[in-house]
């Protein structure tokens, strides 16, 4: 009850700022975002393994996200994410160090007017921090553990060069602000083409994309979008067979190739965003597929509401 009295305080104090418009079922996602404003959110990470009708449970990771409206101009909002409070289930030490690497690291970006993002800002010096980590980790790892060294190869490969930190590091930004600048009608399905980031560190990919605007709450001020995303499986075959033979430092056989090419990735993206342009709470699913066996992740962005 308490949460849900807060919640209300929170919608009413910015109920003038409106970008639903009930008369035609439609909502724009705008950023109305003060100077110096700041929230709070928890992100949770968890990956499972899907085999026919059963899952297993292979990493889960919490931690707080404080984000602040630094620079705010007619045309875009510069803002700053820091990241702490880092929970893990993984109990190797160094595993757990590796997954926590971005604990109390700074990041600033840029995004336009509407609150769409644009660029990070301090791309260099997030590049210099993670190659200085990558650097500690490295001597920290015996030679003979094969699965650490093949996880700091895939390390190397996400934090060490400027295209790959800028993919890896916008994930989260992405997932946020991926509806804003948009205009939505109710239950009118966006089809289009797009290029998406490539985490593997090579071409972005093509993927078709399907956007709809599936809810919106007038009480209580926010609406529901969804998408769904799927990669152009020739390119995603031909990118997975770079990077394990990247990885591996082995050719892979024909006969692997072929079965690489069955290869399928998909991200489906529901996210409820108050009429302020702050999401409220978002949640991606990704899954990647082959042969019947699936690489799930899930990706959740909660917003923590001020009880004091």
């Amino acid at each position: 009850m308490k949460n849900i009295f807060i919640l209300f305080i929170f919608l009413v104090s910015n109920y003038s700022l409106s970008q639903i418009n009930p008369k035609d079922s439609t909502f724009q996602a705008i950023g109305y975002w003060d100077l110096n404003e700041e929230q709070q959110y928890k992100i949770t990470h968890s990956k499972y393994k899907v085999t026919g009708n059963d899952s297993i449970l292979k990493s889960k990771v919490d931690f707080t996200l404080n984000i602040k409206i630094t620079d705010s101009t007619a045309n875009s909002y510069t803002i700053e994410w820091q990241y702490s409070d880092f929970k893990t289930n993984v109990k190797h030490p160094l595993l757990s160090k590796i997954i926590s690497v971005n604990e109390n690291r700074k990041i600033i970006f840029k995004t336009d007017e509407m609150g769409g993002f644009k660029e990070i800002l301090n791309l260099e010096e997030l590049t210099r921090d993670y190659q200085k980590t990558l650097d500690i980790l490295k001597k920290e790892i015996s030679k003979s553990d094969k699965e650490l060294v093949a996880l700091i190869k895939k390390f190397e490969t996400l934090y060490t060069e400027k295209s790959a930190v800028n993919s890896t590091t916008t994930k989260d930004i992405n997932q946020f602000y991926n509806f804003h600048g948009g205009a939505y009608k109710l239950n009118e399905v966006l089809e289009g083409d797009l290029k998406v980031d490539n985490l593997l560190g090579g071409d972005p990919f093509d993927a078709k994309v399907y956007v709809e605007l599936t809810e919106i709450s007038e009480d209580n001020d926010f609406v529901v979008l969804l998408l769904e995303q799927y990669v152009n499986q020739e390119q995603l075959a031909k990118e997975a067979i770079r990077f394990g033979e990247k990885i591996t430092e082995q050719k892979i056989s024909a006969k692997d190739k072929k079965d690489i090419e069955k290869l399928e990735h998909s991200i489906i993206l529901t996210s409820s965003i108050h009429n302020t342009g702050w999401p409220l709470y978002s949640m991606q699913v990704t899954n990647v597929s082959l042969d019947g066996n699936t690489n799930v992740e899930i990706r959740e962005i909660e917003i923590i509401l001020d009880e004091n």
